[in-house]
């Protein structure tokens, strides 16, 4: 069965939306690292990175069982939200692709079937940050930085792979929800994640964020 992939900027309920899917149509929600895992204060450089292979290992192990899988966040998260702000502080491109390829050869991880990235203005997101007080969301302002990077990646991954993503503006829960679910269907089979990976290393070397 697929496994979908939620994502978008902080805010635009990728959360709600994907427990929406869950409790009225039994899809299976694999959350994000900070959800699953509680970070040891001695953690290891890759910490981060190998949860998030963990997380591809929960959704493709689920998927046997699921009519639909979703994935709330991108296993390939670091690629783009550090590309985002410039590697500061963060792994470089070089380790993420000396992390993230060999898995991918060995068949160990892959991409989501579809991307489905959902967008709202910034003060739709500040509004929904405000009224949302069931999550703190530290870092929201800092956050907002991604939106026009992760906007450029995604569409970068369109064009290399056709059908790969799906860009939704964030309406209510039910209208989102129901157009999650219809995009699950017509997925291509093949695909070619080597080449995907790739082609989206070389393009992060080659267009700078800012």
């Amino acid at each position: 069965m697929p496994v979908l992939c939620l994502e978008g900027p902080s805010a635009v309920g990728k959360t709600t939306i994907a427990a929406a899917l869950a409790s009225q149509r039994s899809a299976r929600v694999v959350p994000e690292v900070n959800v699953l895992f509680e970070r040891p204060q001695d953690a290891p450089p890759a910490w981060y990175l190998d949860r998030q292979a963990e997380r591809w290992t929960l959704a493709t192990d689920a998927a046997r069982d699921h009519r639909l899988v979703l994935l709330d966040g991108d296993p390939f998260q670091p690629l783009w939200y550090n590309w985002a702000y410039g590697f500061a502080g963060w792994q470089s491109l070089d380790a993420l692709g000396a992390f993230y390829r060999p898995r991918i050869v060995r068949g160990e991880m892959r991409f989501p079937d579809r991307y489905v990235v959902f967008g709202a203005s910034e003060d739709a997101l500040r509004e929904r940050k405000t009224s949302d007080r069931a999550r703190r969301r530290g870092g929201f302002e800092a956050h907002l930085r991604f939106i026009g990077p992760q906007r450029r990646y995604f569409e970068a991954m369109e064009t290399l792979s056709p059908g790969q993503v799906r860009f939704l503006d964030a309406r209510t829960v039910e209208e989102s929800a129901c157009a999650v679910e219809a995009l699950a269907g017509d997925i291509e089979a093949e695909r070619h994640p080597v080449a995907l990976f790739d082609g989206l290393i070389d393009w992060l070397r080659r267009h700078p964020a800012a």
